[in-house]
């Protein structure tokens, strides 16, 4: 029988990292960047997957790491500073130095992608990029996040030579990112339902009317503010996210046959054939790739 125990790291309330497991839970699977060049201003310590069970918890007093975690799936409970999020699918949450801060899941199990950095211009860097403050990233583009989260982690644990600087290059553009993700969280309230219509049809067929009417803007009105704030029409959002949604599923090991039945895409061949047109390479050899670089 599975019980819930203290974790290894600690079990004192009070202590820099403390908190509970579950049987195996949560599963870390990180891979660490042996000696980094120490003259690098930001540096990956770390990257990999988590995947936690309801019952885990871990608490931090005032942080010593910081950390870019992504939720692949199920809910997570993020409390910083005192404020509680409630982290779906495709939000990301930020564990900062020196903040006060704890998390559970929600769902039976949840599944996110970490990113830890370091470096002596760490700090300075996440305050030019207005990250100071912010907690949660509930992201309207993923486009770039997601480049960026797949390439650290496919060359995180790589001794190839120059590594260090590439991935240093990769958490700058990351957190540049970020900050101008956090800007847009207080894009027009009928975008903003626009894009939760959207997010939640991601696996089923999208009507424009539909969205329009819960948008509760015209369907001009909404074109216009698609193509304002996010450089993209309604339609053309909405594939994007169906796309990005493909990459994930097919890193996680799902047949091209099942990931285009379960994105709703009226039959294989056409949704190789949108994938290859948007990422210059077929889902067949994107999860043999994924599945190479990761073991």
């Amino acid at each position: 029988m599975k019980i819930r125990k203290p974790c290894k790291a600690g079990a004192v309330p009070g202590t820099p990292l403390w908190g509970y497991d579950y049987g195996v839970y949560p599963l870390h699977d990180f891979k660490h960047n042996v000696a980094p060049d120490q003259y690098l201003p930001l540096t990956v310590y770390a990257g990999g997957y988590d995947k936690w069970h309801r019952e885990c918890f871990r608490q931090r007093h005032c942080s010593q790491a910081c950390a870019i975690e992504y939720v692949v799936d199920g809910v997570f409970i993020f409390t910083h500073n005192g404020s509680s999020h409630r982290c779906e699918k495709g939000d990301i949450f930020i564990v900062h130095l020196g903040a006060d801060c704890s998390m559970c899941c929600e769902t039976e199990y949840a599944d996110k992608k970490v990113i830890r950095l370091e470096g002596g211009a760490l700090k300075a860097l996440v305050t030019s990029c207005g990250l100071d403050d912010v907690a949660v990233i509930r992201s309207a583009d993923r486009t770039e996040i997601d480049r960026c989260f797949d390439e650290i982690l496919a060359l995180s644990g790589s001794a190839t030579p120059g590594v260090d600087h590439r991935l240093s290059i990769l958490a700058y553009n990351l957190l540049i990112e970020l900050g101008k993700q956090a800007e847009r969280s207080t894009l027009p309230l009928p975008l903003q339902r626009g894009i939760e219509f959207i997010r939640s049809h991601i696996r089923s067929e999208l009507f424009l009317d539909d969205l329009v009417e819960y948008s509760g803007v015209s369907q001009a009105t909404l074109h216009r503010l698609f193509v304002r704030h996010l450089n993209s029409s309604p339609v053309n959002y909405y594939l994007e996210q169906k796309m990005n949604e493909a990459k994930i599923m097919l890193a996680s090991h799902q047949r091209v046959k099942e990931v285009a039945r379960r994105l709703n895409f009226s039959s294989a061949a056409y949704f190789s054939a949108e994938f290859k047109k948007r990422f210059g390479i077929s889902p067949r050899n994107y999860k043999l790739y994924v599945e190479q670089n990761n073991g």
